[in-house]
């Protein structure tokens, strides 16, 4: 772990992650609407750099462009990560990838081409401080994600451990702030199940029905819960270090968001964490629901999709 994975943290075009990747020989236009999907692992590899003049973004949100351009760093390249991305109806990818000199940057996947595998290393070799990636890289965060992941063990989904992570880690920053624990609610995990992205919930995409109702609350009505408040959706990549979805180079030690997502217990941190420090592209919205002080229950789903690579949420709110 996104930045897996910015946001309405819904991630609406999830129907595209249970589908297939479709691609075009064109790269994103800037000016162009763009519409994050989801982060996948992908095996590293060497490539070659086929456009020197191509654009590198700051994250897998392709929103923001660091200034430089692909040739500046060297006929080769490690690829690591690729982001699924969404630009005006049509699915493309761009790679994370790697430099010798240890810089990194995201880059639509076309403007590389596979070769056989050719070492490129981290440059430890000068006398100055390691700063920004090249410091990642020398504390274990690079090249690749991979590398924190404790001994090799890999996420599987465990519901009951994934909304106990989920839920100690709300309780948690609520207690920072003098706001009484939530408490899990049966029903609202039933509710929480069938809003979930990985399930296909009706008015995917949407917090609200055709007809403008909550449709968390449509459904708790179906089944007699008359306490549902809001909801929260979203979804993360798994087995992957969450540095926080909107600044996917950043290392943030200030909150605590660099979580080594191997289990299902930190699948769940790692989202919690994600809507209360990394909600601003849905202008704090998430984190003031997790953190409103009128609701005492809350019900928790999620699914594992996409061959087990990405960890799927609803969290549903109410005042009991």
């Amino acid at each position: 772990m996104s930045k897996l994975t910015k946001l309405i943290a819904i991630m609406a075009a999830s129907a595209g992650v249970a589908g297939g990747i479709i691609t075009t020989t064109n790269p994103i236009n800037a000016s162009a609407a763009t519409k994050f999907r989801y982060y996948k692992n992908i095996k590293n590899h060497a490539y070659k750099v086929t456009n020197k003049k191509a654009v590198i973004y700051t994250n897998g949100k392709i929103k923001h462009k660091t200034g430089a351009k692909l040739g500046q760093y060297g006929k080769y390249v490690t690829g690591y990560y690729a982001s699924h991305v969404t630009v005006n109806g049509h699915k493309k990818v761009y790679y994370k990838f790697k430099t010798a000199s240890g810089h990194t940057g995201w880059v639509w996947h076309g403007w590389l081409k596979k070769v056989s595998n050719k070492k490129v290393s981290v440059n430890t070799n000068s006398n100055k401080p390691l700063t920004g990636s090249a410091a990642e890289a020398a504390n274990g965060f690079g090249p690749s994600d991979f590398e924190r992941l404790s001994k090799g063990k890999r996420f599987k989904m465990n519901i009951s451990e994934y909304r106990q992570g989920f839920l100690d880690t709300v309780n948690a920053e609520r207690a920072k702030r003098g706001i009484s624990a939530l408490k899990q609610d049966t029903g609202l995990n039933q509710v929480a199940m069938q809003r979930d992205l990985g399930v296909g919930s009706t008015s995917i995409g949407s917090h609200y029905t055709a007809d403008g109702r909550l449709a968390a609350k449509v459904l708790a009505e179906k089944i007699g819960i008359n306490y549902v408040k809001s909801e929260t959706l979203g979804m993360d990549a798994v087995n992957m270090i969450s540095h926080g979805l909107n600044s996917d180079e950043d290392i943030d030690p200030n909150t605590n968001l660099n979580t080594v997502i191997d289990s299902a217990y930190n699948a769940g941190k790692a989202r919690a964490l994600a809507y209360i420090y990394d909600d601003a592209d849905s202008d704090w919205g998430h984190r003031d629901i997790l953190l409103n002080s009128a609701y005492n229950v809350i019900g928790i789903g999620s699914h594992a999709i996409h061959d087990n690579t990405v960890a799927t949420n609803a969290a549903v709110l109410g005042t009991k």
